[in-house]
C-alpha cells in the first residue's frame, strides 16, 4: 500500500512485527478496528483502561455507573468513525485475539468534536475540565500551522500482553493510517507514564507538560485527589510528519 494515499481502504493492515510473549513467538498485526469486535474492545477500556489509567483511576471512575456507561457511549462514537486501531495474534487454538488498542479520530479545527453533550458524573466532567485546559494553553492549530490532525482518547494493551513495547508499535502504525487520512499530524494527550514512555520512543514532543500539582495550583477545582500516586504528569504531545 502507498502509504503517502489519501485514499484509505477499510480494512487495511498497518503494521506487522513480532514478539516473544511467554516463550512463544507470536505475529502481531495492527489494522483498522472490525465492527465485530467493538463490544469486546468496549469491555476491555471498562475492565482495563477505567482501572488503570491515572486519572479515571484516581476519580474512581470505575465505581460512578452513570459515568461509566457515559464513557462507553463515546468511545463507541469513536470506534464508528473507523479512525482507530486494534492489534491482533493468533492463538494456538486458531482463534483470532484483540491484544491492543488505541482508539483514534481526526480532530478539525473549524468542526471541533464536542463530547460534553455526552458527559455525565462530576467526576468525568472534572477529567474533561483538565484534559481540555491543558490542550487549549497552546493551540495545537495555530502552534503547528495546521486544519486538523489525528488525535486519540484510549492507548491500551491487555495485561497479558504488557511489556512488549505493543503499546509503541501502535503509536508508529498511526504515521501510515494519517498519511491514508491525508493527515501530516497526530496529538494526544499522555497521563500515565508508560504511555508517555512510549510516546517518546515513537518520535512524540510534548506541546504542553504539566504536573497534576502545577495544574491544580493553576486551579483548585483540578485538584484529583491521590493522583501522584498513580502519575505526576500530564502531557499534550504531538508527531508532525515529513
Amino acid at each position: 500500500m502507498d502509504i503517502n494515499s489519501s485514499h484509505k481502504t477499510i480494512p487495511s493492515v498497518w503494521k506487522t512485527f513480532e514478539r516473544t510473549i511467554n516463550g512463544q513467538l507470536k505475529t502481531l498485526w495492527i489494522q483498522d478496528f472490525p465492527e465485530d469486535q467493538f463490544e469486546v474492545a468496549l469491555d476491555y477500556l471498562q475492565k482495563y483502561f477505567f482501572r488503570d489509567e491515572p486519572m479515571t483511576k484516581a476519580l474512581k471512575i470505575l465505581e460512578d455507573e452513570i459515568a461509566t456507561k457515559s464513557f462507553r457511549e463515546i468511545y463507541k462514537m469513536i470506534l464508528m468513525k473507523q479512525q482507530s486501531l486494534a492489534c491482533f495474534t493468533k492463538l494456538e487454538t486458531g482463534e483470532i485475539k484483540l491484544v491492543a488498542l488505541n482508539c483514534c479520530m481526526k480532530k478539525y479545527k473549524e468542526e471541533p468534536e464536542d463530547f460534553r453533550k455526552y458527559i455525565k458524573g462530576e467526576n468525568l466532567k472534572k477529567l474533561l475540565d483538565i484534559v481540555e485546559y491543558v490542550e487549549k494553553l497552546k493551540d495545537p492549530f495555530e502552534t503547528l500551522n495546521i486544519s486538523e490532525y489525528l488525535g486519540s482518547l484510549a492507548l491500551l494493551v491487555i495485561p497479558e500482553y504488557r511489556g512488549h513495547n505493543i503499546g509503541f508499535e501502535l503509536l508508529c502504525a498511526r504515521k501510515p493510517l494519517s498519511f491514508a487520512l491525508g493527515l501530516k499530524a497526530t496529538i494526544t494527550t499522555f497521563t500515565a507514564p508508560s504511555s508517555q514512555r512510549s510516546a517518546e520512543k515513537a518520535g512524540f514532543k510534548d506541546l504542553t507538560s504539566f504536573t497534576y500539582d502545577e495544574i491544580e495550583e493553576r486551579n483548585a477545582d483540578f485538584k484529583i485527589p491521590k493522583i501522584n500516586d498513580y502519575s505526576k504528569r500530564i502531557r499534550f504531545m504531538y508527531i508532525l510528519y515529513e
